[in-house]
Formats: C-alpha cells, structure tokens, sequence
C-alpha cells in the first residue's frame, strides 16, 4: 500500500503553549510549499520493530544489551526508548535459551555498566514478549508532573492519580476505586498522595461530596481544618481522647450507611473518610476497626467510601477482613517485597521515589504511574477557595457521658454549702428533688440516689 506524507520544515509549523502546535494563516501558506515524499507502509510500528544489537544505534540500549549479553542474558531491543517523566524504559525481548530471571538479576551489571546506583534501575516482568528495563533520569532530567496540570472538574466524582507508563492520564471515577489502601515508606511520595487524593475531591462543592479526616501524626491532613466540606473537625493524634473521637466519628459514618439502607436513600452526597496511619488507630480500638470494616464491606452501593494509608501494612498488624474490603492498592516504594506481596502490587519495593507508583484499581486493571507533585502553593489555593464558608459540622466528637457519670460528677460538683442546702431542703421534699434534677442534669432515678447519698454525706457508686 502507498500513502502521500506531506512532510513540512519546521518553518512551517508554529509551536504553542504546552507543546501545541498551531498553524497560522503564514504558517498554512509555508505548508503549501512543503514538498511531497511518497513513503511505502511496511504495516509495521517502526518505534515496536524487534532490533539486533548490532543495529542499535542509542548507545545506553547498546550497554545494556552488551551488558546482557557478557551476563550470559543475550536480548534483542524492541523499539527506540520510551522517555517517562521519571525515567525512560528500555524493552528487550530474551532471545531463544534466555531466561527472564537471568535478565532481572543483571540489574546491579546495568548499573555498573551505565555509571549509576542500583536504585536507579528497574527491570519488569515479561509482558507482551518484552521485559521493561526502568533507568531513571538524571536530577537534570527530570520532568514533574505537576497537579496545577490536572484536568477540569469532571462531572463525575474523581481522582486524579497522575501520568501513566504511555503517559496518558490516569482518572478514577471514585465510585469504580470504592476504597483505597495505600502504602509507602517514608520519602516514597505517600503524604504528596494524600494531598493530590484530597485536592482533587475538594473541586467538587460540599453538597456533593462531605469529608472526614482522621490525622494520628498531626502533620499530613491537619492543615485543611475548618474548610467547608468537613463533617466534623480533623481528628488528630493517636492518645485516649481522639481515639475515643474517631470511635464517634466511625460509628456515626456506620449508622449513616444503615440509615441510607433503610431509607433506600443510595444516591445522597458523597462521603469520603481519609485515614492516615491506620494501623496506629486500629491496634488500638477493636471498636473503630469493627466499624471501619462494616463502612467497607457495605459503603460502598451508598456512597461512603474510605482512603486509608500505612507505612507497612503487613498480615500481622492489619484484619484480613478489612484488607479484602479496599480493593483498590496504590503503592508508592515500600519497604520489601513482603509488603508488595500484602498490598497486591508486586515490584513496589522496586519503585524509585518521589511518586513513582503502582496503582491497582477495584476493576484489577493494574497502572504503573508517576503521581503529580503539589505544592504548598497548589494547596493554598484550594484552601483559600473553601475555607470563606463556615463548615456545618454533622458530628459531634463529645463523648456522651453514662447516667452513671452523670451523677457522680454531679454529686462531686456540690459545694459543702450546697450540700448543706440540700440537707435542710430535702424536708421540702419534691422541691428539693428537683433542685438536684436540674443542678446535677440527671433523671428522677439518679437524682432519688443523689439524694439518699447527700443524706449519708458519701459518694454514690453505681
């Protein structure tokens, strides 16, 4: 098959903004001047042509395959380098007698061999008959994904997670991720995430979507407190009382995933409960894991949805239940493979830092990203657009106080003059049984103890 190719000089096209191209009414008149080649279509993808190594002509492909080859590891290149943000990806295609397990432990000879740390080589596993070869950029080199490229709101409720392998965009609706499960060490890109996560939920107006946040370190999430779309003020540390808060924050998001059963009300705004370090709040209320897990396990036709994060998530310090609950994963670099092994993403251990991520989406459908950077001044901007409006806070984190706490704290408040008054008006009998109802804020039961105790003079134990 022939094909006519109008090839143009580079006069001829204009460069925009962003990398666009833009054609002037000068530039379409230069056009018409660019001179006709006829080129013959083989029906083959040049840049996916398998490439002997002596046909190579990138000299780091051409140290890599040598390097192959000295390993005992003979590969042939598959296309020109594909250039990510954070790294370019060399495909290599073992040759017949070459195990992919003898390319993969090649890895340090690569470094070796490039003049770089073997940290900063990645190499895949097979697929689609080639096995990927990460080597990342020089600092120099580096291209950022930033967030303030993010995409219009779209109608749907989403997240943006950044740039693909392709480096195409990667959007999740929020109802197809139903909960996240995120891991990474520190310096990996894991609070960068959370930021990202939040801010692109924050496009969307409070009536559409309300949020909970749930801070143990004080640091990550606590800098958006008192924007508009929070159902109770950001829950931080991990001490007696807000434990005890996130235990009332919890239980009232499980009551509110019954009521929206019962009341077949499916489709009411968006809740979105982030939780950072999650396994510092679950050791130690097995009461906020038990709602925690009812929230997952039935949140998700009624649009409740969780976004938890952990450093090492492991068998042994996180419910099972619960993990079979956030099907989707996204990892950042974790700690070992046994932590890859647990979050389902296998390789995470191998990532390179600042973003580099595998992302697992509740359809199985597996991503190699690189998140986008936020800045202070990314997050600013988001807060300063919904901080103007008071939040209507629906939760109240107050522990109710027990009848029982009531009245001892009301027979505690006393003053010896007012026990004194209360002895000499006890003769006025219903008058003074009412004083002690409104005083200690208790019922006529309790307020019949208090009573009987002011006239022994003790504290009441109930």
């Amino acid at each position: 098959m022939i094909v006519d190719v109008m090839v143009y000089s580079s006069a001829a096209i204009g460069l925009g903004v962003g990398g666009y191209l833009l054609f002037s009414s000068e530039n379409k008149e230069n056009s018409r001047r660019g001179r006709k080649k006829t080129v013959r279509n083989t029906g083959k993808n040049r840049n996916d042509a398998t490439i002997s190594i002596n046909k190579v002509i990138n000299p780091v492909y051409r140290k890599i395959l040598n390097c192959l080859r000295d390993n005992g590891a003979p590969c042939n290149g598959k296309g020109q380098p594909i250039d990510h943000f954070r790294y370019r990806i060399y495909r290599v295609i073992p040759v017949l007698g070459t195990k992919p397990e003898s390319v993969r432990q090649s890895a340090s000879s690569i470094a070796l061999a490039l003049g770089v740390s073997a940290e900063n080589i990645q190499i895949g596993s097979v697929s689609n008959g080639y096995i990927p070869i990460r080597v990342a950029k020089k600092e120099s080199e580096v291209n950022i994904v930033a967030f303030s490229q993010i995409e219009r709101r779209p109608k749907n409720i989403s997240i943006w997670f950044g740039i693909d392998d392709k480096n195409k965009p990667v959007t999740y609706d929020l109802s197809r991720l139903v909960h996240v499960m995120m891991a990474g060490t520190t310096g990996g890109g894991k609070s960068n995430a959370l930021h990202v996560f939040v801010c692109s939920l924050l496009r969307y107006p409070p009536d559409r979507l309300r949020l909970i946040m749930i801070d143990p370190k004080h640091v990550t999430l606590s800098r958006y407190e008192g924007i508009d779309s929070l159902l109770c003020p950001i829950i931080k540390g991990v001490k007696e009382e807000p434990v005890a808060k996130a235990e009332i924050a919890m239980r009232w998001v499980a009551e509110e995933v019954d009521k929206r059963y019962e009341e077949n009300n499916l489709n009411d705004y968006k809740i979105v409960v982030f939780i950072d370090e999650l396994i510092r709040i679950t050791e130690k209320s097995e009461k906020f894991l038990a709602d925690l897990i009812t929230v997952a396990t039935l949140g998700r036709e009624c649009g409740v949805h969780i976004i938890a994060a952990a450093q090492s998530p492991k068998k042994t310090n996180l419910d099972s239940e619960l993990m079979e609950n956030l099907p989707s994963r996204i990892c950042v670099r974790v700690a070992d493979h046994y932590v890859a092994g647990v979050m389902n993403c296998k390789g995470a251990d191998d990532l390179f830092d600042r973003g580099d991520a595998i992302l697992l989406g509740a359809d199985n459908v597996r991503h190699r990203v690189q998140l986008p950077l936020i800045t202070d001044g990314d997050i600013d901007r988001f807060l300063l657009s919904r901080k103007g409006n008071k939040p209507q806070y629906l939760i109240d984190l107050e522990p109710q106080k027990s009848e029982t706490e009531k009245s001892s704290q009301g027979y505690d408040s006393l003053s010896a003059e007012l026990k004194e008054k209360y002895l000499i008006a006890l003769n006025a009998g219903v008058s003074g049984l009412l004083r002690i109802k409104s005083t200690c804020g208790v019922g006529d039961a309790k307020a019949r103890k208090i009573q009987a105790a002011l006239l022994k003079d003790q504290k009441i134990k109930c």
